[in-house]
């Protein structure tokens, strides 16, 4: 009797042993994705493949990009995988973004497990790489797709022999004007854009949210004022440049 007992139990730990090392010859698919886009702010989800039996409870990640095109300011857990995980986050270096966080139970299934808000601060096509991520202390492992984010536009390989030299806004028409006005502008090279209406007593009162426009001339941003009061308005044109953001002014007025 005490012999089969002795080998029922041999066999159990056998079998736990067997499991252990099947989930630690396993890995986890871990993917930053490739996007392009006109936008100024940009969620990148962080997708896994299926946790599901791998006894996942705890992740710790770095990841890296090019701060002169795009910076990484928070993040997002609400409705993903990491929902129930309490996290630590580290923003403190302006190229990448550090993430520690576990959980009081396994993560099953699989999907998105988090999303990092971007923000564009220039023009052009960044890596995202993972410099780092573990799962636990090491195990399972972790299967990484490394990603790119990009705000170039295909559209704008102009000619640099007819693109002007340098940043210039022209006078809105018409001015006065009663529900729209047309501001145009020229760039020299590809750039994002935005337009803030301030009043005179210096409050923002509309804001425009930024786009790409390719480099040339004769580039437009539309205001509707109709929703503004009769008065007049500064009309502030941001534009992110490669050596930096230009700042023009332009008054503005509504009548009815």
């Amino acid at each position: 009797m005490k012999f089969r007992f002795l080998v029922l139990i041999a066999a159990l730990m056998g079998i736990s042993w067997f499991a252990s090392a099947s989930a630690m010859a396993q890995s986890i698919a871990v993917s930053l994705p490739d996007t392009t886009t006109t936008r100024a702010e940009i969620d990148l989800p962080v997708r896994l493949g299926d946790t599901t039996g791998l006894n996942v409870v705890a992740i710790n990640l770095i990841v890296s990009f090019d701060s002169t095109i795009v910076r990484v300011d928070s993040i997002t857990t609400a409705g993903f995988l990491a929902e129930t995980m309490f996290l630590t986050t580290n923003f403190s270096t302006a190229d990448r973004v550090i993430v520690a966080g576990a959980g009081a139970a396994f993560l099953s299934g699989g999907g998105t497990l988090l999303t990092l808000h971007a923000r564009f601060v220039g023009t052009g096509t960044t890596a995202l790489r993972f410099e780092k991520f573990v799962f636990n202390e090491g195990s399972p492992g972790a299967d990484l797709a490394n990603g790119s984010l990009s705000n170039a536009d295909d559209t704008a390989a102009e000619d640099p022999a007819i693109l002007p030299e340098s940043f210039l806004v022209h006078a809105n028409f018409p001015n006065p004007f009663a529900t729209e006005t047309t501001l145009q502008f020229d760039l020299p090279t590809t750039a994002l854009v935005r337009m803030e209406v301030i009043d005179m007593l210096g409050r923002r009162v509309h804001a425009q949210p930024a786009t790409l426009v390719a480099g040339g001339t004769g580039r437009e941003l539309t205001l509707s004022g109709a929703h503004l009061p009769v008065g007049t308005y500064i009309l502030r044109i941001h534009a992110v440049l490669p050596d930096g953001e230009r700042i023009v002014n332009r008054l503005a007025t509504i009548v009815r």
